[in-house]
């Protein structure tokens, strides 16, 4: 339906550019040969014909984006109000339903009585259901002249001039202004929703302190040392966790090993005896180390997080000692 509309619209745009464009004054007398005040006109409404066409095919092949973009440039050369329907249309096509519904309107508005009775109707229609899916945005800026963006399109400075149309959905509205900080924010609005953008544009200066350290005479304090890490503990730490990982490998090498020896024919009972004892002292050897690991662990932890001035007293330095035997291992130490 759409395609016949525009087509039927064409004619009578075409026919219209020409007498639109050519009633332009005779030119003055000149003894120099000089093009007519008619002439600029003349090409403008050639062009804009040429332009219009172009748009018609583009539109019937689909191409909505180009036939859009020669829409409006034929409108540009030979602003006629029928051809404020088509680019209402082509806007319709690509869902751009902000911009149909003000082409809609300005075509209303334009052609008055001149509209036709059923093309009348068919365009309040529209109108009403495009309604529903704009959103309208009332943006501000405390500063005049802010260059407002609504997804990277321009639409003006501020103070803008009325409140923009604009889709429904998720809209990025930027703000940006000479000495001032770019902002930016994202929005959602449903169709029928009227949102306040307001912006306050912070300088790029930062603020100055009006007292500082060459007027009264002394620096400002230091500020206080954080925490530092207390690195021995830490070393011991890990030192007894790699120790408890090397163990606890022997401690299954020979676990192994004596299951293996009861297993076997002709193992004496002291042999026996000797794979169990090694197996036993290299597991509870595991057990020391990894717990040793555990209390350095929180310790060093504790130290790493006291207060600074704590951590710069005297305090002794932590020992650790450990001690084995037939089947037993003993931990001692001081922190």
């Amino acid at each position: 339906m759409h395609q016949r509309d525009l087509l039927a619209v064409s004619a009578l745009c075409l026919g219209t550019l020409p007498s639109l464009l050519l009633a332009q004054p005779a030119p003055a007398p000149s003894a120099a040969p000089a093009p007519s005040a008619s002439a600029a006109p003349a090409r403008a409404s050639e062009e804009a014909q040429q332009r219009y066409r172009r748009a018609l095919e583009l539109f019937n092949e689909g191409a909505y984006d180009a036939a859009l973009l020669e829409f409006r440039r034929a409108y540009e050369l030979a602003p006629s109000w029928r051809i404020l329907y088509n680019i209402g249309q082509v806007n319709v096509q690509l869902n751009d339903y902000a911009g149909a519904l003000n082409s809609f309107e300005r075509y209303l508005v334009d052609g008055g009585k001149e509209v036709p009775p059923e093309r009348l109707t068919e365009v309040q229609e529209q109108i009403g259901r495009l309604k529903g899916r704009v959103a309208t945005l009332q943006i501000e800026s405390d500063v005049p002249g802010t260059e407002i963006t609504i997804d990277d399109l321009p639409v003006g400075k501020a103070p803008l001039a009325q409140p923009v149309r604009v889709n429904a959905g998720r809209r990025r509205i930027s703000a940006n202004a000479t000495g001032r900080l770019p902002q930016s924010r994202v929005v959602e609005v449903a169709g029928g929703d009227t949102l306040r953008v307001p912006f306050e544009m912070v300088s790029t200066e930062a603020p100055v302190s009006t007292t500082s350290a060459t007027a009264t005479g002394s620096a400002p304090p230091p500020p206080p040392p954080g925490p530092s890490i207390f690195w021995p503990g830490w070393i011991a730490t890990g030192a007894l966790g790699a120790g408890a990982a090397v163990v606890g490998v022997l401690s299954l090498g020979a676990t192994s090993d004596y299951n293996d020896k009861r297993e076997q024919f002709g193992v004496t009972r002291g042999q026996l005896d000797d794979a169990r004892s090694k197996s036993r002292t290299f597991s509870i050897t595991t057990d020391v180390l990894l717990g040793a690991a555990l209390i350095t662990g929180g310790v060093s932890l504790y130290l790493s997080l006291r207060t600074p001035s704590v951590q710069q007293g005297k305090a002794p330095a932590p020992s650790l000692g450990i001690g084995l035997g037939p089947g037993s291992a003993m931990l001692r130490g001081t922190f």
